[in-house]
């Protein structure tokens, strides 16, 4: 979810509505991800974003990744 926080964690007084939500959270988490990883041209992504498993996070790692980069930068990107 990528508008909404993460619920908290489960602990030994969690029902079955808490772990209910983390799962819906832990399913939409990993198809949004699986979504911006294929949707994404592999040469913006590199080494560096294979292991991160969070949306979230992934979204802002991919988007520092191009304010760091000059636009001469992101066009040899397109270009190879």
């Amino acid at each position: 979810m990528l508008r909404i926080d993460s619920p908290p964690p489960l602990t030994y007084k969690s029902n079955f509505e808490n772990k209910r939500e983390i799962e819906l959270q832990e399913k939409s988490n990993r198809m949004s991800l699986m979504i911006m990883k294929k949707s994404i041209i592999e040469a913006f992504l590199g080494t560096n974003f294979e292991n991160i498993n969070i949306a979230k996070e992934f979204l802002v790692k991919f988007g520092k990744r191009f304010v760091k980069n000059e636009k001469s930068k992101i066009c040899t990107l397109l270009k190879t």
